[in-house]
């Protein structure tokens, strides 16, 4: 997760309440710029989000940020929890390294290395089968970029794997929280978030790459399709809705309709060959910039 326009949005920070930390900023010097990180105020909204976001999804927050070059790992957290964030729900290597040169990009991918849930995998020994040695390289190939986690990175600016594309002008709203959720395997029935079936989930992460950002966007409606997909599923996820609310349970095997199925995998199969790179948000980044 980046600071910069997802915790402080660009709203935020023309806000009358971060005058000061504006003032700080344009002296210019390292110091100053250190004190305005500590004394700018993030978006309430953006805070709650991520919040609740890392509780439904069982997932553990790590901050990706050029934040890391002006404040010490402690600072930040106290940044955090000042403003309002649970810091138990961070995880206990709570921010990328990197130095200088290095992208955010570059350092997500540094730290789910070091932090790999599954072995590396050892480099396959030739055998003399041509055959058989692609099939060892392929699976060679998907085991070492397979690191065990679940994740995505929350960001107005754009990364090479899993982004959930906020703009740096809302910051993270309800549309991208829902992305992010679906994303992680998620479910908020407040909101009447409920997982789909797990067969039509991973149809859809296949035909989108194997991304499961891309999937969680194209099913909640997040790239340019007339209405969302999930509404094709709607009967089923308000059958699982009023059978958790009313305390009947609902068999979480149980699954939507042949008719909705159909309906949904056409849909799937039209857009697919359609889809376009989402073009970066308009204003995207933070006037600060830190």
């Amino acid at each position: 997760m980046d600071v910069d326009g997802v915790l402080l949005t660009r709203g935020r920070w023309l806000h009358e309440r971060n005058a000061a930390a504006r003032s700080l900023l344009a002296e210019g010097t390292w110091e100053s710029r250190r004190q305005a990180m500590l004394t700018v105020s993030f978006d309430e909204q953006g805070v709650w989000l991520v919040d609740r976001l890392a509780r439904l999804a069982g997932a553990r927050i790590v901050v990706a940020s050029l934040w890391r070059r002006s404040l010490q790992q402690e600072e930040l957290v106290q940044k955090l929890a000042a403003e309002g964030l649970d810091i138990s729900l961070l995880h206990e290597d709570p921010v990328c390294a990197g130095g200088a040169s290095t992208t955010v990009s570059d350092e997500v991918l540094a730290w789910l290395g070091s932090h790999r849930l599954t072995p590396r995998p050892a480099w396959p020994e030739e055998c003399g089968d041509p055959a058989e040695e692609t099939r060892r390289l392929r699976d060679y190939t998907s085991a070492f970029h397979d690191d065990g986690w679940d994740w995505v990175v929350l960001d107005d600016r754009r990364h090479l794997q899993r982004w959930v594309r906020v703009d740096g002008l809302a910051g993270l709203c309800m549309a991208t929280y829902r992305v992010a959720l679906r994303a992680l395997s998620g479910e908020d029935p407040q909101f009447g978030m409920y997982p789909i079936d797990e067969v039509l989930w991973r149809e859809v992460v296949d035909a989108l790459d194997g991304d499961p950002v891309e999937a969680a966007a194209w099913i909640e409606g997040r790239v340019p399709v007339a209405d969302p997909p999930i509404d094709l599923l709607r009967g089923w996820c308000q059958r699982r809705a009023a059978g958790v609310l009313s305390g009947v349970g609902v068999s979480l095997k149980e699954v939507p309709g042949a008719d909705a199925v159909a309906a949904f995998r056409a849909r799937l199969a039209q857009d697919r060959p359609a889809q376009e790179p989402e073009p970066e948000p308009s204003g995207a980044g933070c006037d600060a910039d830190f």
